[in-house]
């Protein structure tokens, strides 16, 4: 009779194999039928967002935008240019003032 630490040596790694295996085609047997969709709000029950600006707010914050920058960029004046624009659109529209 062999002695059990070599018994368990050699079936370990059979044990391990067929738990793998195993697990492995369970994990794929499933039914053929789709999952069964979610409900979604309707259109009518859903939740309408709040803009964040009127579309008269937005037309203003634009235009008073397009005046500060036309403004800024005429006379080539970065302070002014600092008051709508920043980051990297700033970077760029300084680098033409050179």
């Amino acid at each position: 009779m062999e002695p059990p630490i070599r018994t368990a040596r050699r079936s370990l790694p059979l044990f391990t194999g067929a738990v793998c295996l195993t697990l492995a085609l369970t994990g794929c047997a499933g039914e053929d039928a789709p999952a069964p969709a979610r409900k979604t709000p309707s259109a009518d029950t859903a939740a309408k967002p709040v803009p964040a600006l009127s579309v008269a707010q937005a037309r203003d914050v634009i235009t008073r935008y397009s005046k500060i920058n036309n403004e800024a960029n005429a006379d080539r004046n970065r302070r002014l240019l600092n008051t709508v624009e920043d980051g990297p659109l700033y970077a760029m529209s300084v680098s033409d003032y050179t």
